[in-house]
């Protein structure tokens, strides 16, 4: 989707919705419970996540500036599969379940923004699945840093990653011990297939940080 369609998207967003700010570590949303608002994510960060009968944290997905929550729950009329809780204090446009189906109705370029957001959950889940049952738990960790890698430009095989990424983020999506986590980030650091600087890292030859997907 190109980068005109996005700002276009998120002024019509902000010009329909009512703007707020929402404190880190307030639950915005409860497991089983009903939903009648839509957040359209400007800043911040939110994860959603299911809890075992052990009481354990199973993640489920992650929020960021330009994501919809709620988005699933709004389209199907059912309750929440899982709770969503603020990270880092999340600033948001907020609409009503009604609002947001009229704005659809009215703006053909969302349809094709929510299309393409559901198209890629739908990849990212049978990449999960895949991953889980062909990877080691070290392959998957090395899957993920690729997954958060971008190219620095063209003319170069230097890809980055920025900001740093979270360990115990890390390790929830991929439901590994954070402890498992951090020792393949720091043996890729150690073996120089991942470089840090002061704000992330630096992936000098993605091909062998692909060495590692096994």
């Amino acid at each position: 989707m190109s980068n005109r369609l996005n700002l276009d998207i998120r002024k019509l967003f902000e010009e329909s919705g009512v703007q707020k700010t929402i404190s880190s570590g307030v639950v915005i949303q409860y497991q089983d419970d009903p939903v009648d608002v839509v957040y359209f994510v400007l800043g911040g960060r939110a994860r959603a996540c299911n809890f075992e009968r052990n009481g354990k944290e199973a993640w489920v997905n992650s929020f960021k500036s330009g994501d919809l929550i709620g988005l699933e729950n709004i389209l199907s009329g059912g309750p929440s599969q899982c709770q969503i809780i603020v990270d880092e204090d999340l600033i948001v446009v907020q609409f009503k379940r009604q609002s947001f189906l009229a704005l659809m109705q009215d703006n053909p370029a969302l349809n094709q923004m929510i299309l393409q957001m559901l198209i890629t959950q739908v990849k990212s889940f049978q990449t999960s699945r895949v991953e889980t049952h062909n990877l080691s738990k070290r392959g998957r960790v090395a899957s993920e840093i690729k997954r958060m890698a971008t190219q620095e430009c063209a003319k170069t095989k230097t890809y980055i990653i920025k900001p740093m990424p979270v360990i115990s983020d890390m390790a929830l999506r991929l439901g590994i011990a954070r402890e498992t986590v951090s020792r393949t980030v720091s043996d890729l650091v150690k073996n120089r297939v991942l470089e840090r600087d002061a704000t992330g890292f630096i992936v000098p030859d993605l091909s062998r940080l692909e060495a590692h997907m096994r």
